[in-house]
C-alpha cells in the first residue's frame, strides 16, 4: 500500500496600496503557514484619521476576480456572507487594523488586499464590488504592476509577490524517499526552481514526477527518470526538466517560472516502468 506523509504549508500573499497620495501599508509583505499554525493575522495602516473606511479583498492566485471580504469602519466590522464563518478583525480603521482567518485551509491561500478612504460614498477604486482593472508591465516573471482608475483619478497598486512550491514526501512501498526543500519560496529575482528527490534504494530505477494543483484535486505525471533519461508528458516539455539519477539524487528543473507553477509536486519511485499509483 502507497503511505504519504503531507506536510501542509500555506502562503498569504499580499499587495501594499497607495490610494490617493495616502499610503497603505500591509505586513508581514508574505505570510507562510505551517501545519501547526491554524490562524492567519495581517496588518495593515495608513494613518490618516480622515480615511475611517477600510476595505479587506482577496483575489485567489489562479483568478482575475477580486473579491470584497468585508468593511471596517472605526472598530466595526461588516464581512460579505461568504467570510462570515472565518473572517473577521480587530483594531482600527483609523490606526493598526488586522484581518484574522480562523481554521486555515489551502483554499485560502491568495493575493490580499487593504484599501483606505474617506466616505462610504466614494471608494478608491471599488465599483459594484468589482474592480476594473487595467495591466500596466509585468517587472518580472511573479512581480506584477496594475492601476485601476475611477471617477477619473488613478489610484495605484504595488504588488509584492512570491509564489509557494509544496513538496510531499512520499513512502511507495515501504520505500523511503526524501524530498528536499519540503517548501520553497520562490522571490521575482529567482527564475527557476531546483527541487531534490532521493530514495537510495537501486533495485528502484525508475522515478516519477507529479504535480498537484494547489486548487484543484488532479494529480499529473510531469515525467518519468529511468536512470539519467527523462521522458517528459507533453504538456510539460517547454520548461520542465530533471537532472541527476533515478536511483541516486534526482532534481527537477523548472525555468521561467509563473504563478501557474505553483503546486504541490511529488517524487515516487518503482520497480517497473508503470506509473505508481499515488494516495493523498
Amino acid at each position: 500500500m502507497a503511505k504519504t506523509i503531507i506536510p501542509w504549508i500555506f502562503i498569504i500573499i499580499l499587495k501594499a496600496a497607495v490610494i490617493f497620495s495616502i499610503s497603505v501599508q500591509q505586513t508581514p509583505q508574505h505570510l507562510m503557514i505551517t501545519p501547526d499554525k491554524s490562524e492567519a493575522k495581517i496588518k495593515c495602516w495608513h494613518g490618516d484619521a480622515t480615511y475611517p473606511y477600510m476595505n479587506w479583498y482577496q483575489q485567489k492566485t489562479n483568478s482575475d476576480t477580486i473579491e470584497l471580504i468585508g468593511q471596517l469602519i472605526n472598530d466595526k466590522f461588516t464581512p460579505e456572507a461568504k467570510f462570515i464563518a472565518r473572517f473577521t478583525t480587530s483594531g482600527s480603521s483609523t490606526g493598526d487594523a488586522f484581518l484574522l482567518i480562523a481554521s486555515l485551509t489551502p483554499e485560502d491561500s491568495a493575493v490580499y488586499f487593504c484599501a483606505a478612504r474617506s466616505t462610504a460614498t466614494h471608494p478608491p477604486f471599488l465599483l459594484n464590488k468589482k474592480l476594473h482593472t487595467k495591466h500596466l508591465e509585468i517587472r518580472s516573471v511573479l512581480c506584477i504592476y496594475r492601476a485601476w482608475r475611477t471617477h477619473g483619478k488613478m489610484a495605484k497598486i504595488i504588488a509584492i509577490c512570491i509564489i509557494l512550491i509544496t513538496l510531499k514526501a512520499t513512502v511507495i512501498s515501504l520505500l523511503n524517499i526524501h524530498q528536499s526543500p519540503q517548501h520553497l519560496l520562490i522571490t521575482p529575482e529567482q527564475r527557476k526552481v531546483k527541487l531534490h528527490c532521493r530514495h537510495g534504494d537501486t533495485s528502484y530505477p525508475y522515478m516519477y514526477w507529479y504535480q498537484q494543483n494547489m486548487v484543484g484535486d488532479a494529480i499529473e505525471l510531469i515525467g518519468m527518470l529511468h536512470y539519467e533519461r527523462f521522458t517528459t508528458e507533453e504538456k510539460f516539455k517547454a520548461r520542465f526538466n530533471s537532472s541527476g539519477h533515478s536511483k541516486e539524487d534526482a532534481f527537477l528543473l523548472i525555468s521561467n517560472i509563473t504563478f501557474e507553477d505553483s503546486a504541490v509536486y511529488f517524487c515516487a519511485a518503482s520497480k517497473h516502468s508503470h506509473t505508481p499509483a499515488l494516495s493523498v
